[in-house]
């Protein structure tokens, strides 16, 4: 997890950044396309103006009385047809029957919009789609676009000071040759290598020009779009490119330097997890081979022991009387040999219990009978030190527990009365049945155990430090041990509150006759 943790963030926060890293280069490879497109509608946008000027040009020159209004514009291509309407929107030139009838026909539905020809000097609304130019103070210009006959057709005009309108119908096809003349070509593009295509789209949807070395499939999304100025705002510039044409350079080199970088770390975090696992289990191996050598070792002496404290106790029944020095040394070698014996015991309950071996074996017995058997080990030590014993046995039942795990727990609350207990003090050990438990009270008046390690010292190898218990020794698993091997048979082990000195419960239950034969 240590590993995996680390190297599942770097695996995020690559993907996060090369997320963002593609998102910044297909932002600025769409920004130079737009770029592009914008240097392609300024062209088109010169070539409008330019006809703007012709066509003012050759409307001075009527209005100059240079020439008629009927060759107004005869020299420029791009006219079609020169008209003149009066102050009311009235046709003056052409009339019917003047050779321009299918002029007329085109036009004859938005003679009489009020809202066309309306240039304006301020930033007031107008109808047309090319915003008016003012010429001066009563005269402006514009264009008006409406549909014939399947196409968007064009009406350049100019405001006349008596309020009447002059002006051409521009000739459509004329002038988008005129804007596909501005338009680059597949193999003047500079770039013809570029998997990409260019096209320059009408009011319809329908693409007028296309340019570029790329086929993009029939009802495929562009990847930019630019609309055009009036009077062309409905038509616009599309770009067309592969469906990884934004990735197609891939990462940057940014990218793929971070991607290195994270790779590069996230090899140095597994070579470091591999040693740090290696050098893990090489300890625990070691670990696992001092406790089993531990193990073998208590093994070996618990036999022995037992046989030295048994014929140590033998031997001190015989001589006691014969000679008390000799006997009071037995008496010692006794003592000692048990509380190997107890420590031997401890450490091979809490291996078992640690590798989830650890088993209780239910018969029937006298718990007041084993506190007796358990008492007597430890009566020479507590009566050499003046620690007197008050005994209130209230369990004489016949019943099922496991007598040697009884035994140990409470040989280990004796230890701890033995160790820690001053001298000359009394102690009270008492037994009583609660309910279907079988009930230990130990209770002291030394100088007790603060309230703050109340639940510490239940802890494995866990011991109070303070005057009483510096340079006492034990391994301070023996309070750890009991309330497992309790818990395990049902009961717990307690330090309950108490005015003065400690105070333990130990609780164990009793077992029915079909429990102990399913045991």
């Amino acid at each position: 997890l240590l590993i995996l943790t680390p190297l599942g963030l770097l695996a995020w926060l690559g993907v996060l950044l090369a997320s963002q890293e593609r998102a910044s280069v297909e932002e600025r490879y769409v920004g130079l396309i737009r770029e592009d497109l914008q240097t392609i509608a300024a062209r088109i946008d010169r070539m409008i103006e330019d006809r703007e000027r012709k066509m003012l040009s050759a409307i001075d020159d009527y209005l100059a009385g240079d020439i008629r209004i009927e060759d107004m514009g005869a020299d420029n291509p791009t006219v079609s047809e020169p008209f003149l309407l009066d102050s009311s929107r009235d046709p003056v030139y052409p009339k019917p029957g003047q050779g321009h009838d299918a002029f007329l026909n085109r036009t004859v539905e938005i003679w009489g919009d009020p809202s066309l020809f309306r240039g304006e000097s301020g930033e007031g609304e107008t109808q047309v789609l090319r915003a008016g130019r003012i010429l001066d103070s009563n005269d402006s210009f514009g264009w008006e676009t409406w549909y014939w006959n399947r196409g968007m057709n064009f009406l350049f005009w100019r405001a006349l000071p008596d309020g009447g309108v002059i002006g051409f119908e521009v000739n459509r096809a004329r002038l988008i040759a005129d804007i596909i003349e501005e338009l680059p070509d597949t193999h003047s593009d500079g770039r013809p290598s570029e998997e990409k295509q260019f096209r320059l789209i009408d009011s319809q949807g329908k693409s007028l020009y296309q340019w570029g070395a790329f086929t993009p499939e029939e009802g495929s999304d562009p990847i930019v779009s630019n609309n055009l100025e009036d009077p062309l705002s409905s038509w616009s510039l599309q770009v067309f490119a592969p469906s990884d044409y934004l990735k197609s350079d891939g990462l940057s080199s940014y990218a793929m330097s971070l991607w290195l970088g994270l790779i590069a770390v996230g090899l140095g975090l597994l070579a470091v997890g591999y040693l740090v696992i290696r050098e893990y289990t090489r300890e625990m191996r070691e670990a696992e081979q001092r406790v089993t050598f531990v193990n073998q070792v208590s093994h070996e002496l618990k036999t022995p022991l037992t046989n030295i404290r048994m014929y140590a106790e033998l031997l001190q029944d015989e001589i006691a009387e014969e000679s008390p020095s000799l006997a009071k040394k037995t008496r010692i070698i006794a003592e000692e040999s048990g509380r190997l014996s107890r420590l031997i015991g401890n450490i091979l309950t809490f291996s078992r219990k640690e590798r989830a071996k650890l088993q209780l074996h239910f018969s029937k017995g006298v718990l007041d009978e084993t506190i007796r058997a358990t008492l007597d080990q430890f009566r020479p030590l507590l009566t050499a030190k003046g620690i007197e014993i008050d005994l209130d046995l209230k369990t004489p039942d016949n019943v099922y527990f496991d007598s040697d795990a009884v035994g140990q727990m409470v040989g280990n609350l004796l230890s701890n009365v033995e160790k820690y207990c001053h001298p000359k003090s009394r102690v009270s050990l008492t037994t009583f049945r609660k309910g279907a438990n079988l009930v230990v009270e130990i209770a002291d008046n030394g100088p007790g155990i603060s309230k703050s390690e109340r639940e510490k010292i239940f802890r494995p190898f866990y011991r109070v430090s303070n005057e009483l218990t510096d340079g006492v020794t034990g391994t301070g698993i023996g309070l750890s041990i009991s309330r497992d091997l309790a818990r395990m048979h049902g009961g717990d082990l307690e330090l309950l509150p108490s005015d003065k000195g400690a105070r333990f419960r130990l609780a164990v239950q009793i077992q029915s006759i079909e429990e102990n034969r399913g045991s």
